[in-house]
């Protein structure tokens, strides 16, 4: 498993997700090597999806003197566990509640902390987000940035209104009708990683194709000059102090996770948050339709468990990490009632590096 870092030239209109950063890479892919390679790769992977694995983005807090802390989804089954977490750690409930991110080392790392070794950040260091930290991190934060001067904000959502207008005219739309666009402004002591791994013909490809997506733009609004990105080099993620393999209770997703039928899954122990990709029809650049079923999704800080049954349709390993999820065949380009033979597949992809955490109760299903 290699990791990348990814320094956002400009502000950004959506964080990247696993399936914003693959998206991406097959446009490049089929942009840089032709759509038949593309199309290639892609039954390969439907094969076998191990053969591309993509995290979510995640962000990384830097540090002097070449230090950083990586920072990870906090595991979502945290949520049960609160009380017992404040009260044995003393935090701070609300904070604790607030936070949506843990350092690697308070969720998966060697000798995992128990909940007295956790601390919540120092709003005197960090003043937004809330991030959860080994308390041996804390030394370490007060390093970056400027801290001791002022607090940092690692990053910030913005918000921009825009006039609709006539394309006709060029004036405002009666009665100048307004609408907004979200997004994320990282300050310079803050960027993003991602975990990547590549078998197969994916590993001729990748980088370069990311690399020419980093270059255009990762996700909405790229014709506006957002969305730019810096790849930097790429690295060992077994540097990042990641345990790959472990009995520590669960499997915390590093990213959104497709759930196939009869997936080695034990719902009733496992601890995640749903999301639902809606279907859509609508037309791309060729002109021909696009269409796209429904498909739930598992947020990315879910704490999966393996169930006994039809494991191999959901977990597997991939250099060296243990991974989960799936790719499927979601819909086709073409729209619904095109010949098959001018069906042209289109897939949702679902597949994420997991890495062992622990129910903070130590009460959790275990593996």
């Amino acid at each position: 498993m290699q990791l990348i870092r990814l320094r956002p030239r400009s502000a950004v209109h959506t964080w990247p997700s696993n399936q914003t950063l693959f998206g991406a890479v097959c446009w490049a892919v089929s942009t840089l090597n032709g759509s038949a390679k593309l199309e290639e790769l892609l039954g390969s992977l439907k094969a076998r999806p191990q053969e591309l694995v993509l995290s979510s983005c995640m962000p990384v807090i830097e540090v002097r003197d070449s230090q950083a802390i990586f920072l990870v989804p906090k595991p979502v089954s945290w949520h049960a566990d609160l009380p017992n977490a404040a009260k044995a750690g003393r935090i701070d409930a609300k904070r604790l509640k607030r936070a949506r991110w843990a350092s690697v080392g308070a969720v998966s790392a060697a000798g995992s902390p128990t909940p007295a070794e956790l601390c919540l950040s120092d709003p005197d260091l960090i003043e937004t987000p809330v991030v959860l930290l080994r308390k041996e991190q804390e030394a370490l934060v007060s390093l970056a940035g400027n801290s001791g001067v002022q607090p940092m904000v690692l990053w910030r959502g913005t918000e921009e209104s825009h006039n609709t207008l006539s394309r006709l005219t060029g004036a405002t739309t009666p009665p100048g009708r307004l609408y907004f666009t979200s997004g994320w402004d990282f300050s310079t002591w803050c960027g993003l990683y991602a975990l990547v791994h590549a078998e197969g013909g994916w590993t001729e490809v990748w980088e370069a194709a990311l690399r020419f997506a980093c270059d255009t733009g990762l996700g909405g609004r790229r014709g506006t000059g957002r969305a730019s990105y810096e790849l930097g080099k790429i690295e060992d993620a077994q540097e990042l102090g990641f345990v790959p393999k472990g009995n520590m209770g669960g499997w915390l997703a590093l990213g959104r996770v497709v759930v196939p039928r009869g997936a080695g899954l034990d719902l009733s122990r496992s601890v995640y948050d749903l999301s639902l990709a809606h279907s859509r029809v609508d037309s791309g650049a060729s002109g021909r339709e696009v269409f796209k079923r429904p498909t739930v999704q598992l947020e990315p800080g879910a704490v999966l468990v393996a169930g006994t049954d039809g494991s191999e349709t959901f977990w597997g390993e991939a250099g060296g990490w243990r991974v989960c999820g799936g790719v499927l065949a979601t819909g086709y380009l073409g729209g619904p009632d095109a010949p098959d033979g001018e069906k042209v597949p289109v897939y949702t992809y679902g597949v994420a590096p997991c890495v062992p955490t622990v129910f903070l109760s130590q009460q959790g299903a275990q593996t």
